[in-house]
């Protein structure tokens, strides 16, 4: 099934433009109508040899990555010449040739290389995703097809064994995955092959030196500013690469694009992935090119997101429920926010947590846990952007800066100081060399608004133990326990996103309770769990959401269709894929040239430096 074209609409079991309809018994979902899937073939692919190319094809192509990778608002007016396809060139000797067009481009890039597009019918509604031929109604009985009997609305899904086949076939990446992730001192981390997870799973599953380890972000955007489409993206990282290659952009891997609205069908729109991881770790898969045949196996090691995204992977309630921590079971209680609006759930500070729990909250048990590698709650991470960064760090910043005047947060500074260290963090942006850091700084007083997660991130790190250490301690003396507090903070998460984590030092962090139980948030809570997830996958720099975040504000720069951002989504992956692939055989030996999209935190000529 993944070796199937574009959508078919010629098949008999869609020609029928009359509309099912919904029978009063309770409804069905078509995918458990599929026959079983068949897992003992692998998954095969020929890579064949590059086809020879004229010089005016190469550079068309190489102008044409250019162009659809550039918005018309980061062309300068000395470059037009370079996105402008009308104009012409001479090739040495030869007569002036017309440079080929965008859409000429890619048509004949297309033919050139097959990228096992499969399109499936999904609910106009967004409600679902369906199988391949499927006729199904869905459950909200809206319309399906159009007159012609062509489904109305489709999701492109571009094959994950394709994408890898393609890696595998170029020599110099197939050697980076043979390379055996290397070891570190006792009691040290420096990547997800240094967790206890990885550790009791690789003698297993990864027994070939080609076997590939995977992680998926599942993440969602907004597509326009004020508008109603909103998508998730399915992003994809190769972490049986080197870790100062598997975040660059050529190397990172999208396979879908999908209504965020899918009113809680989500897993039909993964179906499609699992299936094929489902064959990829049992038989594995089958690559033959110039160089030989040769046979792996992938296995997917965690599926991540933000709180709202992984609690929709578990079939877990929510963390505005009861028992809202889908790590543990601990009990939460509902009072009045600090805001003092309304009512939200607040968690405990001190109270044992219990050992994970089988139930206490998911409803069902997850699709992810049919996959071998399947590790528990550690197999859904925990991410660092949306945990540090765009939540806790941001919360403490409000609890100093004193938006919580009815409730107890322990610590607090005024408004002309909270003025005072803004002016100070602008009055400090020009000296500061911005290159190394990926966050921005910023008038914490002036621009909170504009702070994103990686900005959050870098303020804990660099502001909190100087400009705002300074004030608190001024205010409540050095020693005082909630200076302690907040550097012992300050101090794990730094620990934590570290590039080389010690599982002794990370064990130092401790609860004291004295603040309100109101501030008490699932995100205060979840840094309990920092630890446990640091033992069992490593840092959380080596599984962040980070480079799904880099995807999606490419797609938001270029998805350009309100009417029809999932196809216009569609397109951009396939047009990545054309020219990742075209850079790839044709120019192989600058594949690898570009450098690491800041992915380290360390300063450039001072290797021993960490941020």
């Amino acid at each position: 099934w993944m070796r199937e074209e574009a959508y078919d609409t010629t098949d008999p079991y869609v020609t029928n433009t009359v509309e099912p309809t919904i029978a009063n018994e309770e409804y069905v979902d078509a995918w458990e109508n599929e026959p079983p899937l068949c897992t003992n073939e692998p998954i095969a692919y020929t890579e064949y040899a590059p086809v020879p190319l004229d010089n005016h094809e190469k550079k068309a192509s190489r102008y044409t990555a250019g162009y659809k990778k550039t918005t018309s608002a980061e062309i300068k007016d000395d470059d037009i010449h370079k996105y402008t396809f009308d104009i012409t060139w001479y090739n040495n000797n030869r007569p002036h040739i017309p440079l080929l067009s965008p859409y000429k481009t890619e048509s004949d890039l297309g033919k050139l290389f097959d990228l096992q597009e499969v399109k499936y019918r999904r609910c106009p509604k967004g409600c679902r995703l369906f199988p391949k031929g499927s006729s199904s109604p869905c459950k909200c009985e809206a319309p399906q097809f159009k007159p012609n009997g062509q489904p109305i609305k489709a999701m492109s899904y571009f094959s994950l064994a394709k994408q890898l086949s393609s890696f595998v076939a170029i020599k110099d990446t197939r050697d980076m995955l043979k390379e055996t992730p290397q070891s570190v001192g006792q009691g040290v981390m420096t990547d997800i092959f240094h967790g206890s997870v990885y550790q009791g799973l690789k003698d297993d599953l990864f027994i070939s030196n080609l076997d590939i380890a995977v992680s998926l972000y599942i993440d969602g955007f907004r597509t326009f500013n004020g508008g109603n489409a909103n998508m998730m993206i399915l992003h994809i990282v190769i972490m049986s690469l080197p870790a100062n290659i598997r975040y660059k952009k050529e190397f990172m891997i999208q396979v879908a694009t999908l209504p965020a609205d899918h009113t809680g069908n989500l897993y039909t729109y993964l179906k499609p992935l699992l299936n094929e991881l489902r064959i990829l770790q049992d038989t594995g898969m089958k690559v033959a090119c110039d160089d030989g045949e040769f046979s792996l196996k992938v296995h997917l090691m965690l599926a991540s997101g933000d709180i709202i995204g992984v609690q929709e992977l578990i079939h877990h309630k929510g963390h505005s429920s009861d028992y809202g921590c889908r790590q543990c079971r601990i009990l939460s209680t509902s009072l009045i926010s600090s805001a003092g609006k309304g009512h939200a759930r607040y968690y405990p500070g001190t109270v044992a947590m219990s050992s994970p729990r089988p139930e206490f909250g998911i409803k069902k048990k997850t699709e992810f846990s049919e996959l071998k590698p399947f590790h528990g709650y550690t197999f859904f991470g925990l991410d660092e952007m949306h945990l540090i960064g765009a939540n806790y760090t941001s919360k403490i910043w409000s609890m100093i800066s004193g938006e919580f005047p009815n409730v107890n947060s322990t610590f607090e500074l005024d408004n002309t100081t909270c003025k005072a260290i803004g002016a100070a963090i602008a009055k400090s942006i020009s000296n500061i060399p911005s290159s190394i850091f990926e966050g921005t700084f910023r008038d914490i007083f002036k621009k909170r608004g504009s702070m994103r997660s990686v900005d959050w991130i870098v303020f804990m790190q660099c502001v909190l133990p100087t400009l705002v250490f300074e004030q608190l301690a001024r205010e409540y003396g050095p020693y005082a326990p909630q200076v302690e507090a907040l550097m012992s903070y300050v101090i794990e998460c730094c620990l934590a996103l570290n590039g080389k984590s010690i599982k002794k030092t990370l064990s130092i962090s401790k609860s004291n309770n004295e603040i309100d139980n109101n501030m008490y948030t699932i995100n205060f809570h979840l840094l309990r769990h920092i630890h446990g997830i640091v033992k069992a996958l490593g840092p959380l720099r080596a599984y962040s959401t980070r480079s799904a975040e880099r995807s999606i504000g490419f797609f938001k720069k270029h998805v350009k269709s309100r009417v029809s951002p999932g196809e216009n989504a569609g397109n951009v992956i396939k047009r990545q894929l054309l020219m990742r692939n075209f850079s790839c055989v044709y120019y192989g030996d600058n594949y690898l040239g570009e450098d690491p999209e800041k992915d380290e935190y360390t300063v450039p000529g001072y290797p021993h430096i960490e941020l």
